[in-house]
This record gives structure tokens, C-alpha cells and sequence, in this order.
């Protein structure tokens, strides 16, 4: 009954005790289920069977992180096929220097672009980095030189130099 009293829930009298489960209830008459803590320490918001520690159940965002001011945020969700999203009110994702990124799916040598619809592609037979030896090789993927580009016609131009005033050579 003091001031620094801390406040204690309690489903049972025992542990381990198989459906001693936590609900919280809102909404008129507590006809919705917003909480539900399991006994095995999951908590679901949106479902009453959450499978991991946290588990938000929700067809749109299901995770919101707001900076201090209230306005700036970034929302998290998965689709229905499990894709992750992503979404900055600044619009932009920041890795740290020293981190990583791996995207699974990739090979060797692989120079991305953006390609069809945007997404991130690879085409190591036309485009490819050799990191070892620092080539680059376009139509060849394992170049021989600084730059070695390879075409698979003789009648291909190998490379063009342009100028604004509609001048150009051909090699």
C-alpha cells in the first residue's frame, strides 16, 4: 500500500499450470479481446494464440516505431505472402557502416540493378564483378582484364563515345 509498491497479476496460485493464460478485454462489456499473455510467456496482440514472444496479428501495419516528436515513424508488415515491408515517413532505410547486408539468392560476382518493376536483379552473364582481381566483365563473366567487354556478334558495336552535339565514334 505504499507509494513504491509494484502491482502484481496473477492467473493461478501455482506455475506451469496448462491454461492459466492472461486476457485482456475491452470494448463493451469486454467483447474484445485486444491482449492475451500465455502461460508460456507469448504475447499475442490481435491473436489469442500467439506462437513467439510477440506476436501481432493484423491484415495492415503491425508494428509502428514513433520517434519523440510524435510525427516521424516507420511502419512494419507482412503481406500475405509473407513479405516483409518496410515503410519510413522519411522515406529512406539506413544500415549502419559496419554492418551487413546479405541478400539471400545472390551469386558471385553479382553487379545489381534495378530491373523489371524495380526490383533488384542480377545478370552475371552480361554483367560481373570479379572482386579478386577488380575486372569488370559485360557479356563476360569471368573477364580477363580491368574491362573486358564480349559480344557474341561481330557486328555488334563494343563501345561508343557520344557528344551533346549529336557527334560519336564507334570502336
Amino acid at each position: 500500500s505504499g507509494a513504491n509498491s509494484d502491482l502484481t497479476l496473477q492467473t493461478t496460485s501455482g506455475t506451469g499450470v496448462i491454461g492459466a493464460d492472461m486476457h485482456f478485454l475491452v470494448g463493451n462489456n469486454g467483447g474484445t479481446e485486444a491482449m492475451t499473455i500465455l502461460n508460456s510467456g507469448n504475447v499475442g496482440i490481435g491473436t489469442t494464440g500467439p506462437d513467439e514472444k510477440l506476436d501481432v496479428l493484423n491484415t495492415n501495419t503491425q508494428l509502428r516505431l514513433t520517434y519523440a516528436d510524435g510525427s516521424t515513424f516507420t511502419n512494419f508488415f507482412t503481406d500475405v505472402q509473407g513479405d516483409l515491408y518496410i515503410e519510413p515517413s522519411g522515406g529512406d532505410v539506413f544500415l549502419p557502416a559496419s554492418g551487413t547486408l546479405t541478400v539471400p539468392g545472390l551469386t558471385r560476382g553479382s553487379v545489381l540493378f534495378a530491373g523489371n518493376n524495380g526490383l533488384i536483379s542480377q545478370d552475371n552473364s552480361n554483367l560481373y564483378w570479379d572482386d579478386t582481381n577488380n575486372r569488370l566483365g559485360i557479356g563476360d563473366s569471368s573477364p580477363d582484364a580491368i574491362l573486358e567487354i564480349t559480344t557474341a556478334s561481330a557486328n555488334d558495336i563494343l563501345f561508343m563515345i557520344s557528344s551533346d552535339d549529336g557527334g560519336d565514334g564507334d570502336l
